[in-house]
């Protein structure tokens, strides 16, 4: 009696017959990407701030079935998984989703097939990134930064212009220096205002940007100049993990170091930062 029953499970094993439970081992095979994994949600153009999740679904009959998508910004204090939509299937097994962030975060996302026809669920997740422009307030760490306080439209140039003044301004006197640490947000560029003030009790002094041991930008102005701000190719040196430090030095000899007045106006960093919901610190 027991090897008729070794043999017929032999047998059941050879033909492909199957309890219901070892049938739904089977799984769905599920594949997926995003075309655009570097969203700009702050793109002047309005162009950059959506990305297409594509992929395909395998296993069964797919025509007309569904996949559905769950979104978690896991730059966010709460984590909250939220169902962003599902997508029909074509006849083989491909799908389309366009996914539209509404702040900055690094997105998990989940793409899911049901059970279904026998066979077990199917997940496939990916990772997208929405950058955003916080002003790097956010970031600032007074505790190392040393001769800088507020200046929010402290007036730089030679006139009264609007354009050469800023609603986020930091003073740094001669020595002094503003830190900045952007540190878990994927940072990757930067952008600045800095100009002399018009109350600088000196006419000339040198500006210093730096991260560690690099040294991203360095130049002396006078009271007077025209603001100094990164081209596109410097911002882009910015280093996310490294504190970004901006130091201000006197003119050789200075009686006083302390007496060039710099603006640094509109610090801004583009980075996974999330404007709308609790921060995950």
């Amino acid at each position: 009696m027991r090897k008729f029953f070794i043999v017929l499970a032999a047998l059941a094993v050879a033909i492909g017959v199957f309890s219901p439970a070892e049938a739904a081992k089977k799984k769905f095979s599920v594949s997926g990407y995003a075309d655009n994994r570097k969203m700009d949600l702050d793109s002047s153009t309005g162009g950059n701030r959506t990305t297409k999740i594509k992929g395909k679904v395998r296993g069964g009959k797919l025509k007309g079935k569904t996949v559905a998508f769950y979104a978690t910004n896991t730059h966010t204090a709460a984590q909250k998984r939220h169902y962003i939509g599902s997508a029909k299937l074509s006849s083989k097994g491909g799908y389309s989703k366009l996914f539209r962030p509404s702040e900055g975060g690094t997105y998990r996302i989940e793409i899911v097939k049901k059970a279904g026809g026998g066979r077990a669920a199917g997940t496939k997740t990916i990772t997208v990134r929405a950058y955003e422009w916080p002003i790097l307030s956010h970031f600032h760490d007074p505790a190392a930064s040393t001769l800088t306080s507020r200046a929010d439209k402290e007036q730089t140039g030679t006139g009264r212009s609007s354009t050469e003044r800023w609603s986020t301004s930091y003073a740094i006197q001669g020595t002094g220096s503003a830190v900045f640490n952007t540190g878990g947000y994927d940072c990757w560029r930067f952008n600045l205002k800095l100009a002399i003030s018009q109350d600088s009790r000196a006419s000339t002094g040198t500006f210093q940007i730096s991260q560690g041991a690099t040294v991203l930008a360095r130049q002396t102005m006078s009271k007077g100049d025209r603001y100094w701000e990164p081209s596109r190719s410097l911002s882009e040196r910015f280093h996310p993990e490294q504190p970004f430090v901006v130091s201000i030095f006197p003119e050789d000899g200075a009686a006083d170091p302390t007496a060039v007045r710099f603006i640094l106006g509109n610090p801004k960093a583009s980075c996974t930062f999330p404007s709308k919901t609790a921060r995950y610190r």
